[in-house]
């Protein structure tokens, strides 16, 4: 009786390891690769504010427009990085 339920958790571990694994490696190169998109997308918007006058930006310095540009980046890496997880593969 020992030997069944030997013999089963094994096989459970080892196709519970096997999915993880394949899910994680699933998971970071697709993340992966959005992320290295959305940098790109990003050091384009950012490399059209060079011809912004110094005034205008030391205002909005002070209006903490930086501080909320960076809150809704970081919302939208994380959204993209969830979504992300949820990618999956159907065998047919």
């Amino acid at each position: 009786m020992i030997r069944v339920l030997v013999i089963l958790a094994e096989f459970l571990l080892t196709h519970a390891v096997r999915t993880i694994l394949l899910g994680a490696a699933l998971g970071l190169t697709s993340s992966a690769f959005l992320l290295t998109a959305f940098n790109a997308y990003l050091n384009g918007f950012l490399g059209m504010g060079g011809g912004v006058n110094s005034g205008i930006l030391g205002l909005a310095a002070i209006a903490g427009l930086h501080i909320a540009l960076g809150m809704i980046i970081g919302a939208i890496v994380f959204t993209v990085t969830v979504q992300s997880t949820f990618l999956r593969f159907f065998k047919k």
